[in-house]
């Protein structure tokens, strides 16, 4: 500062001797004034130490607390946007365990579905073979039914014929002998009849 001031005063001198050395010059025409000057500079130092010492520190302290404002917040809004990319991560990989379980799920619910299926199937047939059994059996009991309703009309019709053939030739012991034998000689036929 102090070099500035003495340059500017040296060239101002320098003028001032030019001037009086040449009878009027330049700086004269110009209405330039050494004393003016000279007040101008000391009141523009004085203004400059003045507003350095009261003025620029407090602004250059508050131009200190913003930018450090400024870096807590651009730090803040890092520290949220790393905040954010990893509640972003988060959330993918539970988007990507929810699908997993999902398809895990319908796996299932087709597994179940075809134990279901096979299970029906199975208690359909064991069903349908009871049907078939029960058929089978209700068929064996109409068979011997028939067989046994066809021995009694074949034992009455046997009686009615031999009784008008012999009926008046043979006493009632004799005749019921006939049909007792009559009777135990059809069954071996008859069932070998319903049997083929």
């Amino acid at each position: 500062m102090g070099t500035l001031h003495s340059i500017v005063t040296a060239a101002l001198v320098a003028a001032e001797e030019a001037h009086h050395a040449g009878g009027g010059g330049l700086l004269e025409q110009l209405g330039i004034q050494f004393p003016l000057i000279y007040a101008q500079a000391a009141g523009f130092l004085a203004l400059f130490f003045f507003l350095r010492q009261f003025a620029f520190r407090p602004v250059l302290s508050i131009l200190d607390t913003r930018e450090e404002e400024i870096r807590t917040r651009y730090a803040d809004a890092e520290k949220a946007h790393s905040t954010a990319e990893q509640l972003r991560r988060d959330y993918e990989t539970r988007i990507a365990q929810i699908e997993a379980e999902a398809r895990d799920r319908i796996q299932d619910g087709i597994r179940e579905g075809q134990a279901m299926r096979a299970e029906l199937l199975a208690q359909a047939q064991q069903e349908r073979e009871r049907i078939l059994q029960q058929g089978h059996r209700e068929i064996a009991e109409e068979r011997e039914k028939m067989i046994y309703l066809v021995r009694d009309q074949v034992a009455n019709m046997a009686v009615e014929a031999a009784g008008r053939v012999i009926s008046r030739s043979l006493d009632e012991a004799t005749h019921r002998a006939l049909i007792h034998e009559f009777l135990e000689d059809l069954p071996a036929s008859a069932g070998g009849e319903a049997r083929a």
